[in-house]
């Protein structure tokens, strides 16, 4: 009965393993305002911005130093030479759903896959879990055999613990015809339309032997915490069962990114927690092995994304709605630690120069898409054979 449960979440595709790198995007759902962080504008008297605030640089980055958030000045003392901001990117929507697809795929159209599962399917799908997610927003397009989510359902099957049958338990015989019964489905030859997942689930029955044997490792229960789900997502990582991660950052009680009231709250307290957070992601990275030795640290790019930015100006109630404009950080050991594009003084994005990610009036505005072709090509991945719009920021990894 395992056999079969599992085999239908442990589907692939063919292409093979080409990179030990790995990917974890960190989302923030609800949309952030940059200029709390990383375009914080203190020239412009055109907008409202964290009153409480000052200047800070580390190394290339400046970026809005405030007393509240200490954990943004200790993170980026520590792993600032790893960082980069993408200011001013074009979101093109002030809807959640519709900018967290445009965030994560670069497209409005839903056969449109996400990063993570992108990078999964061109460098990882003969891996057992190829893209995991832990939590937070999924667009699997036409790779979704690729994506399994790390779940209590997932590990509980693999170990045998499910399907849960109280005190009646099936006879071996009974077990065994429901197990050959599964495999003649398995090696099933039709041509309605279907062979391609009978193929899939196939290859899901192969490597269950695989996840079988390791899954106490990755084990999560319905009890478990985030920092215990988190935890078993990087020794999926560790294992080299997946290439990339999912997860989505908590917040402290009562408080959202969607800072409609009350905008300095929300986000002063908001970006502490996230900071804190990343400065936890990044020890556990550090005392976590990869598959191929050192640590994870040593081959993590941490992509930090939120859907939207707030508006520059604040609204009656203290708060800033949606913006279509927003930045991003992207960590790890081959990003060139600087800030790549930029908004004016009324965060607007500003044309860049796509070759470097420096402002050019010329040039083109910055998009998710250009910053999804980016990662892509550093996991060795043509863009080309991946996206529509196949143009990537450069400058942002060591070649």
């Amino acid at each position: 009965m395992s056999l079969g449960a599992v085999g239908t979440m442990l589907p692939r595709v063919a292409h093979a393993s080409t990179t030990d790198q790995v990917l974890v995007v960190y989302w923030n759902a609800g949309g952030w305002d940059p200029t709390y962080i990383f375009d914080p504008h203190f020239e412009s008297a055109a907008l409202d911005r964290d009153p409480y605030s000052t200047m800070g640089t580390v190394g290339e980055l400046d970026f809005a130093d405030a007393e509240s958030r200490p954990s943004v000045r200790e993170f980026l003392e520590l792993y600032g030479g790893q960082t980069a901001f993408v200011n001013g990117m074009a979101i093109g929507s002030i809807s959640h759903a519709t900018c967290t697809r445009l965030m994560l795929t670069g497209s409005r159209k839903e056969e449109h896959s996400d990063l993570p599962t992108l990078v999964a399917a061109a460098t990882g799908s003969d891996l057992t879990l190829p893209h995991v997610v832990l939590s937070g927003p999924r667009f699997p397009g036409q790779h979704g055999a690729v994506l399994s989510d790390l779940s209590a359902t997932l590990t509980g099957t693999a170990m045998g613990t499910l399907p849960y049958t109280g005190t009646t338990q099936l006879g071996s015989g009974a077990e065994a015809r429901i197990q050959d019964y599964l495999e003649q489905v398995a090696n099933t030859t039709v041509s309605d339309g279907f062979g391609a997942h009978y193929t899939q689930y196939r290859e899901g029955l192969d490597r269950l032997s695989h996840l079988e044997s390791v899954a106490s490792s990755i084990a999560v229960s319905v009890n478990s915490s985030e920092s215990e789900v988190l935890a078993s997502g990087l020794s999926a990582l560790s294992l080299g069962l997946t290439r990339c991660l999912m997860c989505t950052g908590s917040l402290p009680e009562r408080i959202s990114w969607d800072s409609h009231v009350n905008n300095h709250l929300a986000q002063d307290e908001a970006f502490e927690k996230l900071f804190g957070d990343l400065n936890s992601l990044m020890e556990m990275l550090k005392n976590t092995s990869a598959p191929g030795g050192g640590a994870l640290s040593e081959k993590a790019t941490i992509l930090v994304l939120s859907e939207m930015g707030r508006s520059p100006l604040l609204n009656a109630g203290g708060g800033k709605d949606h913006w279509p404009f927003t930045s991003a950080m992207v960590i790890g050991p081959q990003v060139q630690s600087r800030v790549y594009g930029g908004s004016d003084e009324y965060l607007v994005g500003q044309a860049v120069n796509l070759e470097t990610g420096e402002l050019y009036s010329s040039g083109d505005l910055l998009t998710p898409n250009h910053l999804i072709a980016a990662v892509l090509r550093n996991f060795g991945a043509d863009p080309g054979d991946w996206l529509a719009e196949p143009h990537y920021l450069g400058g942002l990894f060591e070649e």
